[in-house]
This record gives C-alpha cells, structure tokens and sequence, in this order.
C-alpha cells in the first residue's frame, strides 16, 4: 500500500491538525511535549518548523491535539518537488518518537486560498502509527 501525500501548493496556507491517543485509546496529554517538523532530506531541508521557532508554527495542547499552521508567505518559498516528511515528537523528559513518517509534494502553483487538512485520531502503539 502507498504511503498518503500531503500537497502542499506554494502560496496556499495551510493548516494539518490531529489528535493523538495511547495504545489504549486515550487521549494523550501534551502538556510540556515538544514537536518538530521537518520535510525534506538533510541538514537543509525544505521546510523545518518546531513548537520552539519564532513564530511558532507547530501548538500542542493537554487533549492531543497538534496542529501545525504555515502561512502563504512560507510556503511562497516553497521549491517545487517530492520531499519526505517527519513529524517527531519530544516527551517532557527528553525521549523522542516519530509521529508521522510520510511523504509531501509541493506543487508549484500560486494559490491565495486557506486549506485545512485534518487527519483525526493517530493511535500510538508500540512506537507504530495505524
């Protein structure tokens, strides 16, 4: 089966949110996690947001829920093309885990409009997303 593709368009803002539950079902409680997006391979990647850059782009709350939010202005500077992308989530004591290991696209159409994907519940298990 292959992987889903988040498109992103150059001049479109964007917004992807969802909730994140334990093994249990629970709704996890984000308070003091940290989060850091990243799509593109290496050192220089296309886009590198965190819940620790200026202006934050990237919110976690105490229900699970994360959102990351780029703006038009952002993704303007976007190259087009096919990158990886990797959601890693750090616990308030220090442990890291990936949240999401996807792909994105970037197409190289300007468009002014406000999009906004929601995913719902990703269920954490044993450090694998269903």
């Amino acid at each position: 089966m292959s992987k889903p593709k988040l498109i992103i368009d150059k001049g479109q803002t964007f917004t992807l949110k969802f909730v994140l539950k334990d093994g249990n079902g629970t709704v996890m409680d984000l308070t003091g996690y940290g989060a850091h997006l990243q799509v593109g391979p290496g050192p220089s990647p296309a886009v590198d947001l965190s819940t620790t850059t200026t202006p934050t782009n990237i919110t976690v709350n105490n229900v699970g829920e994360v959102s990351i939010h780029v703006s038009k202005t952002i993704t303007r500077t976007y190259t087009e093309g096919s990158y990886p992308l990797e959601l890693e989530m750090t616990e308030p004591g220090g442990d890291n885990y990936v949240v999401l290991d996807n792909f994105s696209v970037v197409s190289s159409v300007i468009n002014d409009q406000t999009i906004e994907y929601v995913i719902g519940n990703i269920i954490i298990k044993k450090g694998l997303i269903e």
